[in-house]
């Protein structure tokens, strides 16, 4: 083989870094329209191998990325964990958000049902919530597979694109981005070899584990970005009667509590599944997903929302912490065997967590006693949410990343380089990260037919 078929052999029309929701959605797409050939590189391993107790980076990386991976919870709703309204109208992010699920439906051979509100279900809970000095911000049609059904449909989503010819290299590490005239040229570390692979059109679909690398690329080709102000709380464990109250009426709601000009959310409900360990760059952190049997016990996280949070934004916790219910009000240390004979059987391994920490002292004043106020609060809501024996775990970490600057079709000042997805700093969730997908590979579609 000479240099110019191996030059050929090597350049792709698209190369999508990053195979999470937002990357395959944008895959779909270009295949649908005959947009080729396609490279998807995958810093982690192919789905069926990910297993998060054997290895904690199987959360966070690996085909599916965290979401489809773990809780497979999609959010149908334009809205939803999105920044994209400032480019949009509600109205065209809604019709994108039930396009992305229909994707994602196509794969799924146990068709889960989607759990819609009704508008009296939704008047019932906006007030109770009002009752009680909340607010609800938002309840929307969610579809949950729970865990292992969304490996499924990855599973299928990806034998598709492959049947359609797109290359899926796993084990695969972007390491550098290049311009070059004819496009892109990435640097890979693929299985400790490094390759070189070019491309007209630069997708990076790197999720939010990717997110500070994405950061140092646009440092070197001078894109501009700016660090989101994160949400940062604990996830509370509580038996699974206890937020049946408000699951019953809306399945995933958001519901605030005002606090000056802050506020505590909810956000993540679960009814069933495990407690997650997770490491994001230096953090070690927890998130919660839901098998797709509800059963055992529930969680939720609680995040305060303040423009001072961007001061604690790098936590130096070498493992998260867990603290029983009682001794996070008393501000006192949890003793170990309390933790494990505790009435409510933790669903994390112990040997992951650190009880000898005091989550009133790793938080700032002000973050805590917002959280107290908030369980006080809910508690009247759903009794038994301040039960002694409940577990507090944290931190939880939203939006800590850094945001890239784009127009609406997710496309940097740099021609053709898109960035898309919870990498981006954009989006958060599945549905919202596929709706960037299919947006920017839109533009790609419109380049290539000559309609742009």
């Amino acid at each position: 083989m000479n240099e110019k078929d191996k030059s050929r052999k090597n350049f792709f029309q698209v190369i999508i870094i990053g195979a999470g929701p937002s990357g395959l959605c944008c895959a779909y797409e270009l295949v649908k329209n005959k947009v080729g050939p396609i490279l998807i590189v995958e810093k982690g391993c192919n789905i069926a191998a990910r297993d998060h107790k054997v290895s904690l980076k199987d959360y966070t990386e690996g085909v599916g990325g965290p979401g489809l991976y773990g809780d497979a919870k999609f959010c149908i709703y334009g809205r939803a964990g999105t920044k994209l309204t400032k480019f949009f109208s509600e109205n065209f992010l809604n019709q994108l958000a039930n396009y992305a699920d229909g994707i994602f439906k196509r794969f799924d051979k146990n068709r889960t049902k989607k759990d819609m509100p009704s508008i009296f279900k939704i008047k019932k809970l906006r007030n109770i919530c009002k009752k009680h000095g909340f607010k609800l911000k938002m309840a929307y049609p969610v579809r949950h597979l729970g865990f292992p059904n969304g490996k499924n449909v990855v599973e299928n989503f990806t034998n598709f694109l492959k049947r359609n010819k797109v290359d899926i290299w796993t084990y695969t590490q972007a390491k550098k981005a290049i311009k070059i005239p004819e496009g892109y040229k990435v640097l890979l570390k693929q299985r400790g070899r490094i390759k070189i692979v070019k491309c007209k059109y630069l997708v990076n679909a790197v999720g939010r584990s990717g997110n500070e690398w994405l950061k140092q690329v646009c440092e070197s080709l001078k894109i501009p970005f700016e660090l989101n102000t994160p949400d940062i709380g604990i996830r509370i464990e509580c038996p699974k009667n206890v937020l049946l109250p408000v699951y019953t009426l809306v399945k995933n709601p958001r519901i605030e509590l005002p606090i000056g000009k802050s506020y505590v959310k909810t956000h993540c409900l679960c009814i069933g599944g495990e407690i997650i360990v997770y490491k994001f760059g230096k953090i070690f952190a927890v998130d919660g997903h839901a098998n797709h049997r509800e059963g055992g016990n529930a969680h939720v996280n609680l995040l305060y929302h303040s423009q001072e949070n961007k001061k604690i934004f790098d936590l130096k916790i070498k493992r998260p912490i867990v603290q029983r219910m009682e001794n996070f009000f008393k501000n006192r240390l949890t003793r170990k065997e309390k933790i494990i004979k505790n009435k409510l059987g933790a669903t994390t391994l112990f040997s992951l967590l650190d009880y000898r920490k005091n989550i009133n002292n790793i938080f700032p004043k002000k973050l805590v006693l917002a959280i107290k106020k908030f369980i006080i609060q809910f508690d009247k809501i759903c009794p038994g949410f301040q039960d002694s024996d409940n577990l507090i775990y944290a931190p939880v970490i939203e939006w800590n990343t850094y945001q890239i600057k784009v127009n609406k079709e997710m496309e940097t000042k740099l021609k053709n380089f898109y960035v898309v997805g919870d990498g981006s700093g954009l989006t958060q969730g599945i549905i919202a990260g596929s709706v960037s997908g299919i947006i920017a590979a839109r533009n790609i579609i419109s380049k290539e037919k000559g309609l742009s």
